[in-house]
């Protein structure tokens, strides 16, 4: 039976504390950086990335007339680009994320609702398939109005990502579905999972004000591994929720942190946000998770937030549920953004991170070099 969405009945948790002692010490090793404008120039900015087995990295280019991916050497350097802006065949208006399985990338563009799929031994332009919706006309009607925002490849289909694609108050649709691809790409009507997605916070008045969201917005975030199964957390609290490949529930794991306080004083957000806020309730602590990845080994790698204002701490975890590992990143909370998926990527032994200050100028992707050792 699946798992109700908010509710508890039928979760067997799992208790684990802070100190629950783990297997290995991690230490990554910073190897490369590939960063825009200086090593490289794309147009526009990285929006996700993908690792082949070559470990070369193939990274998009989202921004005003342009939808690019671009490909990189284990050393960071340039080899092609391939994509290109439009409607025709290999071209896209805006390229939200890419997946790569055996030897072919996939990726999925939101505002043409269409795939592109690659060779990654050749590089060319296999072919598009427009995503159908025309068995949605069932008894799936909260679907109608969803539109793919993300997608995976496992090893025996491709699972969509549906959710409302902007906000809209009237309709503020904060659910998000999962559901299987068919072979001629029409959305099959029946969802896998529905989970819980963010919601906005909405001015009273319909002038030059727009709906945002806070650093300190609650989320899902999920991880689905290539047997197809889901892995996911409310990220109010560190309880990892397991479903098979169909989305029928087979347990949970709480993990007990110790939740960072939240002040909305010492957070930089315009006066305007700030009275806008005043209608709603305001959490008094911060998410426990921030993001979560599953590597190609089929382990997760989570990180949650803490009192530190510069780092997250990560635990790696297996499937069993097991602590691996923990070890510290830099990444600041304050800049938390819900709206996009942050990039993190594990494969082949690096461990890829996306950093992006707009003020400054920055966009890159730094790889670390992973190294375990035994405790």
């Amino acid at each position: 039976m699946k798992q109700p969405l908010n509710g508890s009945r039928g979760i067997e948790i799992i208790e684990l504390n802070d100190t629950t002692s783990i297997s290995y010490r991690l230490h990554l090793q910073e190897y490369d950086t590939v960063e825009n404008g200086k090593d490289f120039f794309m147009k526009g900015y990285i929006g996700d990335i993908a690792i082949d087995g070559q470990d070369r990295m193939y990274v998009t280019g989202n921004g005003p007339s342009s939808a690019q991916i671009f490909i990189f050497d284990p050393n960071g350097d340039h080899l092609a680009t391939i994509g290109d802006y439009g409607r025709g065949p290999g071209e896209y208006e805006s390229i939200s994320s890419i997946n790569i399985l055996d030897s072919k990338l996939y990726l999925v563009d939101i505002r043409l609702q269409k795939f592109g799929i690659f060779s990654t031994s050749d590089l060319t332009h296999i072919k598009d398939e427009l995503i159908r919706r025309d068995s949605l006309n069932g008894n799936n009607s909260m679907a109608k109005r969803l539109r793919v925002s993300d997608f995976a490849v496992t090893n025996n289909s491709i699972l969509l990502e549906m959710s409302m694609i902007g906000p809209d108050k009237k309709s503020d649709i904060s659910k998000i579905q999962y559901h299987k691809i068919s072979d001629n790409w029409n959305v099959l009507p029946d969802s896998l999972l529905e989970l819980e997605r963010f919601h906005f916070y909405f001015p009273e008045t319909n002038g030059l004000a727009l709906p945002f969201t806070m650093p300190f917005t609650r989320n899902s975030t999920t991880a689905i591994s290539k047997d197809g199964r889901f892995f996911t957390i409310w990220t109010e609290d560190f309880l990892l929720k397991i479903y098979d490949e169909e989305g029928n529930y087979e347990k949970a794991i709480h993990y007990k942190v110790n939740k960072a306080p939240l002040l909305l004083s010492e957070l930089d957000i315009s006066q305007q946000k700030r009275q806008i806020l005043k209608n709603y309730e305001i959490p008094d602590t911060w998410p426990s998770v921030h993001a979560m990845e599953m590597d190609d080994k089929g382990r997760l790698w989570v990180a949650t937030i803490t009192n530190s204002d510069s780092t997250f701490q990560w635990w790696v975890i297996d499937q069993k549920g097991e602590i691996l590992s923990k070890f510290t990143l830099s990444g600041e909370k304050s800049t938390r953004s819900v709206m996009t998926k942050p990039i993190y990527r594990i494969k082949n032994g690096f461990f890829y991170k996306h950093e992006r200050d707009v003020r400054n100028g920055v966009d890159r992707i730094i790889k670390y070099k992973i190294e375990f050792t035994e405790y």
